[in-house]
């Protein structure tokens, strides 16, 4: 690749040259070019060409291997996303070209896991590029800046300080009556609705309902209703689906949306996000209450919080934006990541009777719940856990940086500032050097057979959850939900794959989102 690159150089500098030198003057100076616009068309053509040849030979990448077609335009990675599957093709590409490649005129796919600390370490100075300005989420018509899309370290870090002892798992194991009551309901649901019907459930759907509606109870102490209702309350799912679906395209080429959402001659929809809307609807009904009730949520700490605002205007849109965070960080990828464990778990009926066993030999405080601890006392649970989070981790796209001013060196490569360089975690996760040379399938030993080294080493190139200090704030309430839900779901029923051995099919934009996950369940007598 790296020659074919070379030699075309080599034979656009030859014509350019000769152009220049020859055929240019001699058709100016001949006057035979009949009209001035023939000159200017001339012109154009040699900028053009020019151009091109700078934005695909540009020296500090001319040396990273990839498709020839992404070196000339962002449209390549967009055609890539718009088919759904720009993870496992980024997979493929990676597997041929290796541990760097370029896939735009100035962005390269990076899978070295020595590279995480340097592009995600903190104070590093890698901010976030222009992709997150297409994910800002609409709050009355306006963009809002969120925790999640800011480029903005320092507005991040402000952000998050005042909160951040809210998401500490100390903090969290406060909140595992809400959990438990949202679980409740779940396997009431499964009982009422499936296991007493023989219908089929799709579980995918009913598991992201689940992970909602847990978010609305520990952050409003109030569920969004999904579960009770068993549809998608106001839409909010679809809503988020639509924005990923939007913006997950279209920051492949930020400008983009300047001409689309940030476009201001373009009608304003003077409404909100499906799920911001009843955010800020929830925050309004507890400012509003005359209610005394001391309530032990997040949207308590949230609206006692010192957001360093002068305005009650200002900390309400702090707030908005917390609670906005909270809810979307902890309802996704926690719905994905449940899925991702059942369907592993039914694919591999070994592991699963593996973890049954661990489960029925585990004692147990209560018939209704699993506590944090008793589930932190399964090293199977975890570690099958651990490997839905390595093998489908819920985003799957790059987490793109910006090289910062005066340029960096990884693996070897000299990258200018300016540069957009990402690791996504899809590719990460299959690094065989890592996770050994089955790391393309489904094993939960590899977490309980390491040694400390390479267990440690699994560990650091983990970025299910991002990475430095822009770590999803909802990993804690993720793994709280997952581990107490799973083994609870699974000393209440069995569960049947309606489609064993059929591949999984799940779209990617950003979140890698399974379509559905057909399952008949069968009460358990005497749990």
């Amino acid at each position: 690749m790296i020659s074919m690159y070379k030699s075309t150089e080599e034979e656009i500098t030859t014509v350019m040259g000769a152009l220049n030198r020859h055929s240019v003057v001699q058709f100016v100076s001949s006057g035979k070019y009949g009209k001035p616009r023939d000159l200017v068309l001339i012109v154009i053509l040699l900028l053009t060409v020019t151009w091109l040849a700078r934005r695909i030979f540009r020296r500090d990448l001319r040396s990273i291997p990839g498709p020839f077609l992404a070196s000339v335009s962002n449209f390549y990675r967009l055609a890539m996303v718009l088919g759904g599957q720009s993870h496992w093709k980024t997979i493929k590409l990676h597997q041929k070209h290796g541990n760097y490649l370029r896939l735009g005129p100035n962005f390269v796919s990076v899978s070295d896991p020595d590279a995480l600390p340097i592009i995600y370490g903190i104070a590093k100075g890698f901010r976030k590029s222009d992709f997150y300005t297409a994910l800002d989420p609409v709050v009355n018509g306006q963009l809002m800046q969120s925790m999640f899309a800011t480029q903005s370290d320092d507005w991040h870090r402000a952000q998050r300080k005042p909160i951040a002892h809210a998401y500490a798992m100390s903090t969290l194991v406060s909140y595992e009556p809400l959990v438990d009551s949202t679980t409740a309901i779940l396997i009431e649901v499964i009982g009422n609705r499936f296991a007493s019907t023989g219908q089929t459930c799709n579980l995918a759907q009913w598991l992201q309902w689940y992970a909602f509606d847990v978010m609305g109870e520990i952050t409003f102490s109030e569920r969004f209703g999904f579960l009770e209702q068993g549809r998608d309350i106001g839409d909010i799912c679809q809503g988020i689906h639509h924005h990923f679906t939007y913006g997950a395209p279209v920051g492949q080429i930020p400008w983009l949306d300047r001409f689309l959402r940030r476009n201001p001659l373009l009608p304003k929809r003077e409404v909100s996000d499906p799920m911001v809307a009843f955010t800020a609807q929830a925050i309004g009904k507890r400012l509003h209450s005359s209610d005394t009730q001391q309530h032990h949520d997040f949207l308590s700490r949230f609206l006692n919080a010192d957001s360093g605002q002068d305005t009650k205007e200002a900390h309400f849109r702090s707030v908005l934006s917390w609670s906005v965070n909270n809810v979307g960080a902890g309802s996704d990828t926690t719905g994905i990541t449940l899925t991702a464990v059942f369907y592993h778990l039914l694919s591999n009926p070994r592991s699963l009777e593996a973890l049954l066993r661990e489960i029925g030999s585990t004692k147990l405080a209560s018939s209704t719940a699993v506590s944090w601890r008793e589930a932190q006392n399964m090293p199977y649970l975890q570690a099958c856990i651990k490997e839905a989070l390595r093998l489908h981790p819920a985003v799957g796209m790059p987490l793109e940086r910006v090289v910062p001013e005066g340029g960096v060196s990884l693996g070897g490569h000299r990258f200018r500032g300016g540069t957009i360089v990402g690791v996504n975690a899809w590719v990460l996760h299959r690094n065989k050097d890592v996770f050994g040379q089955d790391a393309e399938v489904w094993n939960p030993e590899r977490w309980l057979e390491a040694d400390a080294q390479q267990l440690k080493a699994m560990e650091r190139a983990t970025l299910t959850f991002g990475s430095g200090s822009r770590t999803c704030l909802g990993k804690n309430i993720s793994l709280l939900e997952i581990s107490k839900l799973v083994p609870q779901v699974l000393r209440s029923y069995e569960i049947t794959l309606m489609t064993p051995g059929e591949e999984w099919q799940a779209k990617n934009f950003w979140f890698v989102k399974p379509e559905s996950l057909n399952v008949k369940f069968k009460a358990i007598q005497n749990r």
